[in-house]
């Protein structure tokens, strides 16, 4: 390990037409869109930013559907997180030969990292069992409005007091 922590990547899974999107990895095989977080942003912004930078499609995130701290990738460890994610208002992406949409009963065949294989059929499963369902706030929890003196065009979680976590929207 080069470096003591770990580096924080987040993956989105993003099935539309029955064919999940998958871009072309550094060591030539299949992997989930996804990228480090900027200071400032939400893992969730981070997801929603690197599909849209990958394809031009904007998506909503779902569900967080798997974390995992992985080893063998790089030179420093890797935390990554994967989230569910559903089609946006603009459903047609931008795709080149780095891209790749393929069908649930073609994952098992590719050259792909384990724990996005995992995250595939998770959300293929929870697809199929409860259709795409974008995140929401929690009924029983107030959200504030707070700009972020440091990104004012981010939201960002805010604690409230009794341990749990809101996040604050910009007016």
């Amino acid at each position: 390990m080069g470096e003591s922590g770990y580096q924080a990547i987040v993956k989105g899974v993003l099935v539309q037409d029955g064919r999940v999107l998958l871009v072309r990895g550094e060591r030539a095989d299949w992997e989930l869109p996804g990228g480090r977080i900027e200071p400032g942003e939400t893992p969730e912004e981070c997801v929603v930013r690197e599909i849209a930078k990958a394809t031009g499609l904007r998506v909503d995130v779902a569900q967080i559907l798997d974390s995992r701290v992985d080893r063998a990738a790089a030179a420093q460890d890797m935390f990554i997180v994967t989230y569910g994610c559903v089609p946006g208002p603009d459903p047609v992406p931008v795709l080149d030969r780095e891209h790749n949409r393929v069908a649930e009963h073609e994952v098992p065949g590719l050259a792909m990292p384990p724990g996005d294989r995992r995250s595939v059929t998770a959300w293929f499963d929870r697809l199929r069992a409860t259709g795409p369902q974008p995140r929401k706030p929690p009924a029983d929890r107030t959200w504030l409005t707070v700009a972020d003196q440091s990104r004012p065009d981010r939201e960002r979680p805010l604690a409230d007091g009794h341990g749990h976590s809101r996040r604050s929207r910009r007016s």
